[in-house]
C-alpha cells in the first residue's frame, strides 16, 4: 500500500476518477437532450369546396413536445387521387409570423433556416417542411394549400372523397375535419371511417370528430352534395395546369408520328421503284456477292448473311465445311477443355453416374433425407443429359491462300482473317465454350466492324445509295444514347424543374432527332439502285420459282452456285425442292458425320440443304453472340385520396 502515499499517484488517479465521473455525467446529459419524444394534441382539417371544383384545405396542427429539442416539422400529401396542390404557405399560430419560402431544403440546425419552409415531389408525395427551434410543450401550425381535381362528379351528386389522415408515425388525441360548401349548399351524405371499425366518429353535418388515433390509423371522410353548385367545365382549366406537360409530349408524340407517315408515304412510290417492273432475273445481277443481296435489298447485314457468306466462299473453293461430332447441349455447362468433343459429354454422364451410385449407398447406409434429395436432383441431370437436345457444330477450314486473292472482295479477305486468327481453322464449339473474355470480346468487335465495312464497301462499289446507310446508322447510333441521357436526366430533375417540363423536354428531343432522320439521315437508294434492287428482287423471284425452269436449265453445279442466295433470302427450303428427283451429289466442300447420297434420298445421312442452312446459321449466330459477354356511394378508411402524414424532429 506504499503507493497510496505516493502523491503523483493520488493526484493521477483523483484526476482520472474525476473525468470518468464528468464523462458519465455528460454522456448521460446528451442522452436526455438528444431523446425526442413528441405527439399530436390536435389535428384540424377544414375543405373549402370553390365552385371552380379546387378544394382550400386548411390544418391546424399542434404539436405536443415531451421532451428533446425540435428543428423540423413536414406533411406528406399524396397525389395517387388528384390532380396536383398550389397555393402552400406555413403560419406559425403561437408566434403570428408567416414562414418565407426557399426553393430548396435547408439544414434545420442552422438558426438562419428558422422561420422558412419549402416543397418538394417525393414517391409520388408533395411534401412541405419547415424549420423552427422548439422544446418542451404545445406549439400550433396552420398548413394552407389548394388541391385540384380532388371532387368526383358522378351522375347524381359531387362528392369530397379524402383521406384526413392515413400515415403519421404518432399518436394523435383529437382529430377534426370540416367540408364548407359555396353558398350554404346542404350536403346530401356525409360519412366518415377509421381503420379502426371500432373508434368513434362523431358526425355533426359536415363536420367530423374522433380521438385516440394511433400511428398509422387512417381517417377518412365522404361527402356529397348536389350537382350544379361546382361548375364541372372549369376543372379542364385546373387539368391543363398540372398536366399540360403529358398532353404536350402527346401532341408533340402524334405530331411527329403523323408527319413521319405523311412524309413516308408521299416520298414512297419516288424512293421504292427504279423501272417499276420485276422480272425473273436467272443469275446473281452483275455477279455481285450474296451480303451484296443483302444490303441492297433489306439495308443490312445479318447473321444470315455472314452465314451465307462463308458457304460462297466454299462453294469457290476458299474453304471446307465440317461437322463436328454431336454433344448434348445441357452437358456443355460441364465441358473440361483439355478433353476431345467426343469425351467431355462421356466424362460429365460418368462423373455424375458414379456421383449417383454414391448417393443410392449413402442413403442405404444412413437414411438420410438430405442424400435423397441430392439423389433425386442428379437422377434429374442424368436424364436432361440423355435426353437433351443435341446441337451441331462446325469446323471451317482454309483450303487455299486468300490474302492476295484478287478474286475476292476486301470484306471477303477480312472475313477470313477473322476467322483464321488463330491458324487455319475456327470452331463454332471452341468460340461457345471458350473461357478467354478477351477472345469472346475481340471476336464481338471484330465481327461488328466486319459488318459495317461490308455496308461501307457495298456502297461505294454499287453507288446505290442516295443518303448513306453508315451516316443513317452513326446519327441513330449517337441520337438514340443521347435521348436516353435526356430521358434519365429529366426524370432525375424532375424534382428541381417539375415533371411536366420534363415530359416538354423529352417530347421536344424526341420530334427534334424524329424529323432530322426522316428528312436528313434515313438512307435512300439512287435511281441506280432502286433499279439494282428490283434486280435481286427478279433474282429472288427465280429462286421461289425455280420449280418452273427445272427442265430448262436447272442442273446439278445450279444448286451448288444458288444455295448461299437462297439462304440469303430465306428460300434454301424452296431452292432444294426444285432439286428433288435430281442426282445430285452431296458438295465436295461439305463434310457430315457420316457422308451421304444425293438429296431426295431415303439416306438420314444425306446432306440436307435444309437442314444444313438452319443449323449451320444457328451454330455461328450462337458463337458470335456468345463472344459478346455481358454487354360514389360506400367507402372506406384510407380510400380516398389525400391523407399522408407527417411529424417532427
Amino acid at each position: 500500500m506504499a503507493f497510496l502515499r505516493d502523491k503523483k499517484t493520488l493526484r493521477f488517479f483523483g484526476v482520472f476518477f474525476i473525468f470518468l465521473f464528468s464523462f458519465s455525467t455528460l454522456l448521460a446529459q446528451d442522452t436526455t437532450t438528444t431523446e425526442k419524444i413528441y405527439n399530436y394534441d390536435s389535428i384540424r382539417t377544414v375543405y373549402n369546396i370553390q365552385s371552380d371544383t379546387t378544394v382550400s384545405v386548411e390544418e391546424t396542427q399542434v404539436f405536443n413536445f415531451i421532451s428533446g429539442e425540435f428543428h423540423q416539422g413536414w406533411r406528406e400529401i399524396p397525389k395517387n387521387k388528384i390532380d396536383g396542390i398550389s397555393n402552400i404557405s406555413v403560419v406559425d399560430i403561437n408566434k403570428n409570423q408567416a414562414y418565407s419560402y426557399s426553393r430548396s431544403r435547408l439544414d434545420k440546425t442552422n438558426p438562419s433556416s428558422w422561420g422558412k419552409y419549402t416543397t418538394f415531389n417525393q414517391g409520388g408525395k408533395t411534401i412541405i417542411e419547415w424549420y423552427y427551434n422548439e422544446s418542451r410543450g404545445l406549439r400550433t401550425w396552420k398548413l394552407a394549400y389548394t388541391l385540384h381535381g380532388a371532387i368526383g362528379f358522378f351522375s347524381d351528386v359531387d362528392e369530397l372523397y379524402m383521406n384526413v389522415l392515413d400515415s403519421y408515425t404518432v399518436p394523435i388525441k383529437h382529430a377534426y375535419a370540416e367540408v364548407i360548401l359555396p353558398h350554404n349548399i346542404q350536403i346530401t351524405s356525409g360519412e366518415a371511417f377509421r381503420t379502426d371499425v371500432n373508434g368513434l366518429v362523431v358526425r355533426d353535418g359536415s363536420r367530423f370528430s374522433t380521438s385516440d388515433i394511433v400511428p398509422y390509423e387512417a381517417f377518412t371522410i365522404q361527402v356529397s352534395w348536389p350537382k350544379g353548385f361546382v361548375e364541372r367545365n372549369l376543372y379542364i382549366l385546373s387539368f391543363l395546369k398540372f398536366h399540360y406537360g403529358v398532353i404536350s409530349f402527346v401532341f408533340l408524340c402524334f405530331g411527329t408520328l403523323l408527319f413521319v407517315i405523311i412524309r413516308l408515304l408521299s416520298t414512297r412510290r419516288q424512293e421504292r421503284f427504279g423501272r417499276g417492273t420485276i422480272v425473273p432475273e436467272y443469275e446473281p445481277p452483275h455477279n455481285y456477292r450474296p451480303a451484296i443481296a443483302e444490303v441492297i435489298t433489306k439495308g443490312y447485314v445479318s447473321q444470315r448473311g455472314l452465314t451465307a457468306t462463308i458457304v460462297d466462299l466454299a462453294v469457290r473453293g476458299y474453304i471446307d465445311i465440317k461437322e463436328e461430332e454431336k454433344k448434348s447441349t445441357f452437358s456443355e455447362i460441364f465441358h473440361f477443355k483439355k478433353n476431345t468433343p467426343e469425351n467431355k459429354k462421356k466424362t460429365t454422364y460418368g462423373f455424375l453416374f458414379g456421383l449417383f451410385f454414391f448417393l443410392i449407398l449413402s442413403f442405404i447406409i444412413t437414411k438420410s433425407i438430405v442424400s435423397l434429395v441430392i439423389f433425386g436432383f442428379i437422377a434429374l441431370i442424368l436424364v436432361l443429359i440423355k435426353f437433351s437436345p443435341t446441337s451441331k457444330d462446325y469446323i471451317i477450314k482454309q483450303k487455299k491462300e486468300y490474302a492476295s486473292d484478287n478474286n475476292l472482295e476486301d470484306y471477303e479477305k477480312e472475313y477470313l482473317s477473322i476467322l483464321f486468327s488463330d491458324g487455319n481453322s475456327f470452331s463454332t464449339w471452341d468460340m461457345k465454350t471458350t473461357r478467354s473474355y478477351t477472345k469472346q470480346q475481340t471476336m464481338y468487335r471484330a465481327i461488328q466492324t466486319l459488318q459495317k465495312h461490308i455496308l461501307k464497301e457495298v456502297e461505294g462499289d454499287t453507288g446505290a445509295y442516295k443518303q448513306s446507310i453508315i451516316r443513317s446508322q452513326t446519327f441513330l447510333g449517337i441520337v438514340i444514347p443521347i435521348l436516353f441521357v435526356l430521358i434519365f436526366g429529366s426524370v432525375f430533375l424532375s424534382s428541381v424543374w417539375g415533371t411536366e417540363i420534363s415530359f416538354i423536354l423529352v417530347g421536344i428531343s424526341f420530334s427534334v432527332i424524329a424529323v432530322l432522320w426522316v428528312t436528313k439521315f434515313r438512307t435512300i437508294l439512287s435511281k441506280e439502285g432502286r433499279i439494282l434492287r428490283e434486280e435481286w428482287l427478279g433474282f429472288k423471284l427465280y429462286l421461289e420459282t425455280a420449280e418452273k425452269y427445272r427442265l430448262e436449265n436447272l442442273t446439278p453445279e445450279t444448286f451448288e452456285k444458288f444455295l448461299p442466295y437462297a439462304m440469303v433470302f430465306g428460300l434454301e427450303k424452296k431452292w432444294a425442292r426444285a432439286f428433288e428427283g435430281m442426282n445430285v451429289p452431296p458438295p465436295n466442300w461439305y463434310h457430315g458425320v457420316v457422308v451421304g447420297s444425293a438429296i431426295g434420298s431415303s439416306s438420314a445421312s444425306s446432306f440436307s440443304p435444309e437442314s444444313f442452312s438452319s443449323s449451320f446459321s444457328s451454330s455461328f449466330s450462337s458463337a458470335f453472340s456468345s463472344s459478346a459477354g455481358g454487354s360514389a356511394g360506400g367507402g372506406s378508411a384510407g380510400g380516398g385520396g389525400g391523407g399522408g402524414g407527417g411529424g417532427a424532429s
